[in-house]
């Protein structure tokens, strides 16, 4: 039996149709849902025009952004899910670890994430969060 389910929620269009998903799957298993957004760290840039000391601010802006997504979504999943129990997080760092760290906290029995279909050198280079979520998910967390 599917008690909790986490989905991870960046944006884009994989992980809003992932949400989308896992909402109509969890209101079906009367499910507790765990929208989790989690706020890359902006590494330092070298552009021209742009100092680090606007680090701090631009990512404040930039988790103020995925606040805003998170409570247009559940306000949306709400109207078309009303007795789904719905919690929002929002966290910052490395998406892959949150998740997989925010999945362990909330005892979760299933993650869905989005994936965009990215192999060969670009996952290589970029690494897949969908990837590591499974593997390390997988790996240090079990159900008795």
């Amino acid at each position: 039996m599917i008690n909790k389910i986490l989905v991870a929620v960046d944006g884009s269009e994989p992980s809003l149709n992932a949400l989308d998903y896992a909402a109509k799957f969890a209101a079906s298993e009367e499910a507790e849902l765990t929208i989790l957004s989690v706020v890359p760290n902006l590494p330092p840039m070298a552009v021209e025009g742009f100092t680090p000391e606007y680090i701090p601010r631009y990512q404040e802006e930039l988790e103020q952004s995925y606040i805003e997504m998170l409570n247009e979504h559940e306000d949306r999943l709400k109207e078309e899910h009303p007795d789904l129990e719905i919690m929002p997080i929002v966290r910052m760092g490395s998406p892959g670890k949150i998740i997989v760290e925010s999945a362990r906290a909330r005892e979760v029995d299933l993650i869905i994430v989005g994936n965009r279909g990215q192999s060969g050198i670009i996952t290589w280079m970029l690494g897949s969060v969908s990837r590591f979520v499974e593997r390390h998910f997988a790996r240090t967390f079990s159900r008795s």
